[in-house]
């Protein structure tokens, strides 16, 4: 087995370099034995390459390292999402303990694709640690919530880390992207760039874990944390998405939901009375049985008649609390995931104020029932997708939280959100939820309601009985 890979561009074969693997991926995604591409007849003929740095600067922290290589990124460090799917399926595969990304996509097409193969590769213990793009554009998967991801900070040099502060982009560490190496073929330092802080960060997490085997990645967190790594206020565990689901099962009060068509396929759910519910405060012993083989528990206390004052004994699994009227205690040392709303609406407001200002059209959706709107947004969301625009889905049901969507907080306007979120998404178009008639203003283009509604100053789309496809033309239509 492997201890680190690194998916990268070609490496130059210096003398120095000992890979136990090197593996080109053509962009049809096919995986074959290096050309060694990159090799030299002259060592004094090209520029030291990006993936020598990263190959350098994880051996320089972690000399007994032993480095595999994915070629993926052709010479002018392009590749595409098939190419990096199919490295990370390899990795996978070849049980590879630590994979280094110093690369990432900010392609919104791309994002479900590189979701599920991540949650896939973490799930089964890989540690994956990968750059933000250099521009604050959201990268994946750095900003998966089971990736660790990785800026720089120009202040620091060496080996010099911090835990970083809330973000909306997801990063989780800060460090030196510079580094003094010292090579068979050179002296050099390292250049600012968050492709450089994270080989750092892969060696300095070989490090933390190498006499250590384990077969989960909360178990490989929980460690980093004993060490002073994370801690348990880190937003590692809090995370503002919930990104990370493979298997969940569904626990609902009194009556079940409706499990839309394009999530059916991942939650079972179950449902039990309110009396039963609090007959079984010690849940982790009452679901132990039957959520074995779920990832993820996702109680949905929507329903609950009264606020139940007690804590909730702890759950050992990834959990999602919809409505969160419980003071739930997070045991942060075993490194679940755990998603309120109360944590969610914490990040807005440690958020600071942006400059951004929303350029893209606001379309309001009223009228309809939280079920079906639920439905109506992502069906939509997926037709602006397929025809290029990045569409960002806003709502005031949590359950929008299981969809990809952000929730409306109660710290900042509703324009102010939305400011942050087309800073942090380049959005195309925005599709939001409103209930409250007052919240319309002049920043909305379009509403859209379930039943006809006649609002002056706005252009008002009738949503009922049409299809989605007619909806999103008409939508269109009225923007242009």
């Amino acid at each position: 087995m492997c201890n680190i890979a690194i998916i990268d561009m070609g490496i130059c074969l210096y003398s120095h370099v000992s890979l136990q693997f090197d593996i080109e991926v053509s962009p049809d995604g096919k995986l074959s034995k290096s050309h060694n591409m990159m090799e030299l007849d002259s060592i004094h003929n090209m520029e030291y390459n990006h993936g020598n740095v990263c190959y350098d600067i994880i051996k320089k922290y972690a000399p007994d390292s032993s480095i595999g290589y994915l070629r993926i990124l052709n010479k002018t460090g392009k590749g595409n999402i098939h190419q990096l799917v199919a490295a990370l399926r390899f990795c996978y595969e070849n049980k590879i303990g630590i994979v280094n990304l110093s690369l990432g996509s900010i392609d919104f097409h791309d994002f479900e694709l590189l979701r599920e193969c991540v949650n896939e590769c973490t799930s089964n213990g890989m540690i994956i640690v990968a750059a933000y793009n250099n521009s604050d554009f959201f990268t994946y998967p750095a900003a998966l919530s089971s990736v660790i991801g990785v800026e720089t900070d120009k202040d620091l040099f060496g080996k010099s880390y911090h835990k970083t502060d809330i973000s909306l982009l997801g990063v989780n560490i800060r460090a030196s992207s510079r580094h003094r190496i010292k090579n068979s073929v050179k002296t050099y330092i390292t250049p600012l760039a968050n492709s450089f802080s994270t080989p750092f960060i892969t060696a300095q997490i070989y490090n933390f874990i190498k006499e250590k085997k384990f077969d989960s990645l909360p178990a490989a967190l929980s460690f980093l944390i004993s060490r002073g790594f994370f801690n348990e206020e880190n937003h590692m565990f809090h995370p503002r998405r919930v990104d990370w689901i493979r298997k969940a099962l569904l626990v609902n009060i009194d009556k079940p939901q409706i499990i839309y068509s394009n999530y059916k396929n991942i939650i079972t759910q179950i449902t039990i009375s309110e009396d039963d519910f609090y007959a079984h405060m010690n849940l982790n012993t009452y679901l132990e049985p039957i959520s074995k083989s779920y990832d993820t528990v996702i109680l949905d206390l929507r329903n609950l008649k009264s606020v139940v004052i007690k804590d909730i004994s702890e759950i050992s699994k990834n959990v999602v609390v919809l409505n969160d009227k419980f003071n739930i205690p997070l045991i942060a040392e075993k490194g679940y995931f755990m998603w309120t709303y109360s944590y969610y609406n914490e990040y807005w407001k440690r958020i600071p104020h942006t400059d951004d200002k929303n350029t893209a059209p606001i379309i309001a959706f009223t009228g309809y029932t939280d079920e079906k709107l639920i439905n109506v947004l992502k069906s939509l969301q997926d037709r602006f997708i397929s025809e290029d625009y990045n569409a960002v889905v806003i709502t005031e049901s949590q359950v929008g939280i299981l969809f990809g969507f952000e929730i409306f907080s109660s710290y900042l306007s509703p324009l102010d959100q939305i400011n942050n979120l087309y800073g942090l998404y380049k959005a195309d178009v925005f599709l939001i939820e409103f209930k409250n008639i007052e919240f319309i203003s002049e920043e909305v283009d379009i509403i859209v309601s379930e039943q006809t509604l006649k609002f002056s100053n706005f252009c008002c789309i009738s949503g009922a009985d049409k299809y989605i496809d007619e909806l999103y033309l008409n939508i269109v239509k009225e923007l242009l």
